[in-house]
Order: C-alpha cells, then structure tokens, then sequence
C-alpha cells in the first residue's frame, strides 16, 4: 500500500504534465490510464471499506502485548484452517498481525508476503494442513484465538503437554513451552 501511495504521486505529476500541453492526446492519455486502473482501485477502496475486514480487539491487543514482553520464541497460531470449506487461515486475518504486534517470530504465517521475500513455506504448510503435531516441537508459543479451529488442540494433547498455558481472556490463551527443545 506505501507503494501504490507513491506511485499516486508519481501518477499525478505525470498526470499534471500531460494535461498542462493543453493536448488531445494528453487528456486522452490520462483517460485511459485512469479507466484502465479504476477495477484496481475500486478493489483497494472495497478493501478498507468492508465490513468483514480485520478487526483486532482490545483483548487481543492485551495478549499481544502480553506475549512480546516474553523472550524471544517461535509463536504458532495457525489454528484457521477448514479442510471442509478449503478455506486458507494463513491471511492476515489469521496470521500476519500476530507477528506484527507481538514482535516475534511466526511458525508459519501470512502466505502473501512470506512468498515475496521467498521464504519456502512447503514444509511447515504441508504439517500444518496435515494436522502434524510435530510442529509443536518446533515452537516456543501458542497463541490461540478461541474462535479459530480447535482440531490441533484436540488431536495433539500428548505433545501439549510440554506447554503452559499463561495468560487467558475472554478471546485469546497464550501458552509457552516449559520444556526446552
């Protein structure tokens, strides 16, 4: 989104100078350029405008804050995932913010940017779809959103048992690892 704010301006100027020729095919230039991104910037505006778009809660910004005062640590909370709606938890609804506020490191996070920087994510996704409780061997934390899918919960009870839950509210449990990797 910073990118595209720049290139606005970068737009306008070009913009500006192409209309201040007084030319046909100035006007007829911006006219184009504008028709042809308009879809583009509908999608960004529907974007900020929707109802169903993040919203992180107060109880939530609490154990987020909660966590980052916690020593460095891998967190999981790839907890989204509907294999009967093939729905993809790993979007920032699910995922991206936790790293963002509570300053650490994801086990697995938002697909979108880890795939821009090229971070290979095959490995770590395939266990977690897969419902691989051998992940939890890898983390330090779990952040869990009481709304999200439970089934991780349920199916690795032998492998939670090195984990302690330490804060709770009416959203969120934060556990972290009592036992060292």
């Amino acid at each position: 989104y910073y990118g595209i704010f720049l290139m606005n301006l970068l737009a306008a100027q070009a913009f500006y100078s192409w209309t201040s020729r007084k030319h046909v095919l100035g006007y007829a230039a911006v006219a184009v350029v504008i028709l042809l991104t308009m879809p583009a910037n509908l999608q960004t505006i529907k974007t900020f405008t929707d109802k169903n778009t993040l919203f992180i809660s107060q109880a939530e910004f609490e154990a987020m804050d909660l966590l980052r005062e916690q020593p460095d640590g891998i967190v999981f909370n790839s907890f989204g995932y509907d294999k009967e709606k093939g729905s993809n938890f790993l979007t920032y609804e699910y995922t991206g913010y936790v790293a963002a506020f509570a300053k650490k490191q994801l086990y697995l996070g938002h697909l979108g940017p880890l795939k821009i920087i090229g971070v290979d994510t095959t490995d770590r996704l395939a266990k977690v779809i897969a419902y691989d409780c051998s992940v939890f061997a890898d983390v330090d934390y779990i952040y869990y959103v009481k709304r999200h899918d439970i089934t991780y919960f349920e199916m690795c009870n032998a492998e939670l048992i090195s984990f302690k839950q330490f804060f709770e509210n009416d959203e969120v449990k934060l556990y972290k690892k009592v036992t060292q990797r």
